[in-house]
């Protein structure tokens, strides 16, 4: 028996527009559905994508092995399932680091084991900072990366991430 409920993938970093088919094939092979022109909308750099009736809230095996290989930092958030609360899964590709946190409402919640942890709180308030300030864009090559980052207009940290080869197609 499945339940399933809406998860949102937020983007943050920087990937080439020759890279796009292979995120599409990872997000279609996850269960999203492009409408018309959402294939356009992810090469001009929106982040944010609705994944509706996912089965317990899980970040697909594919998608997430896709976007750590493209570098891209990503969060994944579940809503409510009828047998669970909602979560979020962080990762930031700067420095390959994820982690998941439980929420109420729109607070992350610790629970009383995690509240013990050293620096607790201060952690999960980085995550939370994280997620705020994630931005996303895409570029034909690595010259118009270069530009963009001549202008300011380039997620911050990410430019020595960008793949010199594609990864491996799903």
């Amino acid at each position: 028996m499945s339940d399933g409920c809406t998860c949102t993938l937020t983007l943050g970093g920087i990937l080439k527009r020759e890279h796009v088919p292979l995120l599409v094939k990872a997000m279609k092979a996850s269960g999203y559905r492009f409408d018309t022109g959402q294939k356009d909308d992810l090469e001009r750099g929106d982040r944010m994508f609705d994944f509706y009736d996912v089965n317990y809230g899980s970040l697909h095996e594919i998608l997430e092995k896709m976007l750590i290989s493209l570098k891209l930092s990503f969060t994944w958030y579940n809503d409510q399932g009828s047998e669970y609360g909602p979560s979020c899964i962080y990762y930031d590709a700067r420095s390959n680091a994820m982690t998941a946190y439980n929420y109420v409402g729109d607070n992350i919640a610790l629970t009383l084991q995690e509240i013990e942890e050293p620096n607790a709180v201060e952690k999960a308030k980085e995550w939370e900072n994280f997620a705020k300030n994630l931005s996303f864009c895409t570029v034909s090559s690595n010259h118009e990366a270069i530009a963009k980052e001549a202008s300011n207009d380039l997620p911050e940290g990410y430019i020595d991430l960008l793949p010199q080869v594609a990864p491996a197609a799903i």
